[in-house]
């Protein structure tokens, strides 16, 4: 199994919390130089700890990445992909009203509205677990 750190999954904010540090000193903090931890896009995307370009902290432009980051999970080869990530960017993603809970490690399905994959926004449905709260 490998871990794809998605740079664009980010935080909404402008905090430092929000925005990520210093790559070389992230990568310096984890404890093994595993394989299956793919660090490339972040690599990749000299912004993404900057709150500049895509990663902004205005409503328009998050609203825009949550859009990338459904049509790149739409994309994926995978049958399965799971997302961990925080809850104000998972509610763009999902198109949830602003403030709708979303707890602390909480599970969630979703599956694409448009069977054929046609659809340019590549929007999500919520699958009923069958699992309260």
């Amino acid at each position: 199994m490998r871990f794809i750190l998605l740079p664009q999954l980010q935080e909404c904010g402008w905090e430092p919390c929000d925005v990520g540090g210093d790559l070389t000193y992230t990568r310096s903090q984890t404890p093994f130089d595993a394989p299956w931890l793919d660090w490339s896009l972040c690599e990749a995307e000299p912004e993404w700890n900057q709150d500049a370009g895509l990663f902004e902290a205005k409503e328009p432009v998050q609203v825009a990445r949550a859009k990338w980051v459904r049509r790149w999970l739409r994309d994926r080869p995978e049958s399965i992909v799971v997302v961990v990530c925080h809850a104000g960017f998972l509610r763009r993603i999902t198109r949830l009203p602003p403030g709708t809970p979303w707890l602390n490690a909480e599970v969630r399905e979703y599956t694409f509205k448009d069977p054929s994959l046609a659809d340019d926004e590549a929007e999500l449905e919520r699958v009923d677990l069958g699992i309260q709260a």
